[in-house]
């Protein structure tokens, strides 16, 4: 799913795979339902910052690939 900044999406499901990621996600809340929103992407292939109930968080974008998102 392409993202662009300002969108609002909800994570619908987390994939499996690599488990210390998915540890890392739920450590930060980002887990089904959640809704978060693109604050920020960065040039170059670089991360996303997102933004969830306040907290900030930079993302790689090969690691969003795990999270199966729909807009809200």
């Amino acid at each position: 799913m392409e993202v662009r900044v300002g969108q609002r999406l909800k994570i619908n499901k987390v994939e499996e795979g690599n488990s210390m990621l998915q540890r890392r996600l739920l450590d930060f809340g980002l887990m089904e339902g959640a809704v978060i929103t693109i604050q920020q992407i960065l040039p170059f292939e670089g991360p996303c910052i997102l933004e969830y109930e306040g907290t900030v968080i930079g993302m790689r974008k090969r690691d969003m690939k795990i999270l199966q998102m729909e807009r809200v």
